[in-house]
């Protein structure tokens, strides 16, 4: 187990950073929320499943397959234009719950912390540029791994609540098919 509690999360590779620092004020704290409630937003809008529907026999079918690839094609070399832009840190192994994150911590990355604030910053694959970020407080290392740190989120607004379980369930979900079905 490398997070402090069991049940629904999500386990990847991700850029991770933590910020360390001052609690922000509310104000801050609010216009934060509210650039992650707008990528995570994102994020779910793009990844959850439409509705099946029998779109293939519709006149304009064509029309929205050839816009989805010119779109494709774009965000593509927008990723491309941003990599040279910008140093991206290495994906490293985080774990996030509705309750807080934990993450795999060089041996200084604990002494000393606990009980500060922190904005957890995970970049999505979706959106390699905008980070979630995440207000919380540093716990310490997770008992059962020390090699791990935990960080309980800060309060959050409803509808950032909200996404952040959205898109746990979804990758949590899709976890458990891929135990259970390997080779599909």
């Amino acid at each position: 187990m490398i997070y402090p509690v069991e049940g629904v999360r999500l386990e990847a590779s991700l850029r991770f950073v933590a910020q360390w620092g001052a609690a922000p004020d509310r104000a801050s704290r609010e216009q934060v929320l509210q650039s992650t409630l707008q990528v995570l937003e994102a994020v779910n809008a793009m990844e959850e499943p439409l509705p099946e529907r029998r779109i293939e026999d519709a006149p304009w079918h064509a029309d929205i397959v050839r816009i989805d690839r010119r779109l494709n094609l774009l965000l593509a070399m927008m990723a491309r234009l941003l990599a040279r832009e910008e140093s991206f840190d290495p994906p490293q192994p985080v774990c996030i719950h509705s309750e807080g994150i934990s993450w795999r911590a060089d041996g200084a990355a604990g002494n000393g912390r606990i009980g500060m604030p922190l904005v957890c910053l995970v970049y999505l694959p979706a959106f390699p540029s905008l980070p979630v970020a995440l207000p919380a407080e540093f716990r310490g290392p997770v008992d059962a791994d020390p090699a791990w740190v935990y960080a309980r989120f800060l309060e959050m607004n409803d509808a950032v609540s909200e996404q952040l379980d959205r898109l746990i369930f979804r990758h949590h979900r899709r976890s458990v098919a891929g135990q259970r079905h390997p080779h599909d």
